[in-house]
């Protein structure tokens, strides 16, 4: 199923998981709405392009469009902003992919340290929680706005992790994600009379540049053990992408996905051809089976 004609916004899309999302979006035909702050350039860590050069590369590569627009989510009125000018030149969104998050370098930084061994320990919970908790809650309600008004059964997805559901680099990521599951699911109780979907997505460890340039050569045994079985960028895009594509996606609404999941769903495999089955998320799958059924039901 193509998706011409959808208005879809990637929040984060400098690089990554977020540049993965968009690339599968617009190879489906939507047009693809990607943000980045206005400072963030190229740099050797994270991409040898900017957001603009991005967004024109892949729009002259595939059938649908991307538009690049710059966006500080830790702004409230820069996020306003962003929709009204999405409102002003597309009238609507269909779906948002709430990816943005400002924190990881800070969480390769300061990696299984312990919470009370840090300096400034509410400055580093208020930048995890400011953009990654409280830019996704801005960005869907007035996508929700958008939605409604519109009449559009439109789809919200929330990028997370496992740390949700189980200690992952240090105690603030491990706070911001379950509230993201805990956000996702609750919205989507307030949206599902709308006929809007909201789901909670956990990829897993993702090939990012960030894995290629850094977390990829630490010799941490807990980061090689993170990333034994790393998901390509394109591979999570195809993930949400196939959720967008799925007529019955309402029967999912308020739900934690993993990547595990939805490729053995809707039959995806990774970029290398193998099928992905993350022996975290097989760990988890008590506690999702649990916690999905206790909110969704």
């Amino acid at each position: 199923m193509t998706l011409f004609g959808k208005i879809v916004l990637v929040t984060g899309a400098s690089k990554g998981v977020g540049k993965g999302i968009a690339e599968e979006f617009c190879e489906a035909g939507a047009t693809v709405i990607i943000t980045s702050r206005p400072d963030e350039t190229r740099n050797s860590v994270f991409s040898n392009e900017s957001l603009e050069e991005y967004a024109e590369r892949i729009s002259s590569i595939y059938a649908g469009k991307c538009v690049a627009i710059r966006c500080d989510h830790s702004k409230n009125e820069d996020v306003v902003g962003l929709f009204k000018t999405i409102e002003n030149g597309y009238n609507n969104i269909d779906i948002l992919v709430n990816n943005v998050f400002a924190s990881s370098f800070t969480c390769a930084k300061i990696a299984n340290k312990r919470f009370y061994e840090l300096q400034n320990i509410t400055g580093m919970f208020e930048e995890f929680l400011n953009v990654g908790l409280k830019s996704h809650l801005l960005c869907s309600s007035l996508a929700a706005q958008l939605m409604i008004k519109n009449k559009t059964r439109g789809l919200i997805v929330t990028v997370s992790s496992e740390g949700g559901g189980r200690f992952l680099f240090n105690t603030f990521y491990g706070v911001q994600k379950a509230a993201c599951d805990r956000m996702a699911a609750d919205m989507a109780y307030d949206l599902k009379k709308e006929g809007i979907t909201s789901v909670s997505f956990w990829p897993g460890a993702v090939a990012t540049e960030l894995y290629h340039n850094l977390l990829g050569k630490s010799d941490d045994p807990f980061l090689a053990d993170l990333y034994t079985d790393v998901e390509h960028p394109r591979f999570v895009g195809k993930c949400v992408v196939s959720l967008a594509t799925d007529p019955d996606i309402l029967a999912k609404t308020g739900q934690i996905l993993t990547s595990t999941r939805i490729a053995h769903e809707y039959g995806l495999k990774n970029q290398t051809g193998n099928t992905v089955s993350r022996r975290q998320h097989l760990e988890c799958d008590e506690y999702l089976k649990a916690t999905n059924t206790l909110r969704c039901d």
